[in-house]
């Protein structure tokens, strides 16, 4: 669990250059500290919200372990911790398939992990 947790994050900045070069982006989210819908939801309009699927990706082990021996209810895992997922960007739905392939391009995992309603 210690070289887990002293692992270096990974730097998303050529993927990031790439993709505002390319797409029309209208959020990025760099998940840290305060999950998933904390770090995005501020990118969004008081109107507007978001869906999350959280079945949508694999959750790399140290959450599950953290859960598990911590006793952390689900709502304050997804609240606190990035599960897994470094980066979240807000594109049009016609720009997926692009965004994919930026994301190959660049040797990360691509998971389509909800929508903004």
């Amino acid at each position: 669990m210690g070289e887990e947790l002293l692992r270096v994050h990974t730097s998303y900045i050529d993927l990031i250059q790439d993709t505002i070069k390319q797409l029309d982006v209208h959020g990025i989210s760099h998940i840290t500290g305060g999950g998933i819908e904390g770090n995005t939801k501020r990118l969004l309009k008081e109107d507007l919200k978001l869906r999350i699927d959280w079945e949508t990706w694999e959750r790399p082990q140290i959450f599950e372990l953290i859960q598990s021996v911590g006793n952390v209810p689900e709502p304050d895992m997804q609240s606190t911790f990035n599960l897994g997922i470094g980066l979240v960007f807000i594109i049009p739905q016609i720009q997926h398939n692009k965004l994919i392939d930026l994301v190959k391009l660049h040797e990360y995992s691509y998971y389509e992990i909800g929508e903004v309603i």
